[in-house]
């Protein structure tokens, strides 16, 4: 039966199609709950960015808050959130990120980390598994997904692409 919700209707057969589409969604520990310091190559000023960050990263070393120094520095747009990307399972993110991410300890900050765009920071604030959600957490998760998807349809922003592969960058929240 398909309960409709205000706004977009997600019907519970599709929660199903895409929890079994998505079986990384379902496996215990491949999501994470993921901030960045970003700082783009603008202008082509290879130098000027690799300083940013630099700073930055000796900002964070010196035990300065994460969030703080996201805010100043980032280049991104949820730079102005304290550089919170959100809840990501580890399987979307591009080869380079997820073997930075996956090594992470939850509240433990990365090295610099280059992509084709710039520098990052990550910090992974926490790690979600199954048993700390439950399956309920889940379908619940994937309806806000999908009505999020059905109702703005948003599309990864110029700064956010490159963290995810190439295929997966329409499916994200």
């Amino acid at each position: 039966s398909a309960i409709m919700q205000a706004g977009a209707g997600v019907t519970d057969q599709e929660i199903k199609d895409c929890i079994e589409e998505h079986p990384e969604l379902a496996k215990a520990g491949s999501r994470v709950k993921l901030s960045q310091i970003f700082v783009a190559f603008q202008d082509g000023s290879f130098d000027k960015a690799r300083e940013k960050i630099e700073k930055a990263n000796a900002r964070l070393k010196a035990g300065e808050d994460f969030r703080a120094v996201a805010r100043d520095v980032s280049d991104g747009p949820e730079g102005a959130d304290g550089g919170s990307l959100g809840i990501l399972a580890e399987e979307d993110l591009s080869p380079v990120m997820f073997d930075t991410v996956f090594s992470l300890k939850e509240d433990e900050v990365s090295e610099i980390v280059t992509s084709e765009r710039g520098f990052h920071i990550f910090k992974l604030e926490e790690r979600l598994t199954e048993s700390s959600e439950g399956k309920s957490g889940l379908q619940d998760e994937v309806r806000a997904t999908l009505e999020k998807e059905k109702t703005a349809n948003r599309i990864q922003d110029f700064y956010t692409s490159d963290i995810f592969k190439k295929h997966s960058i329409d499916k994200k929240i």
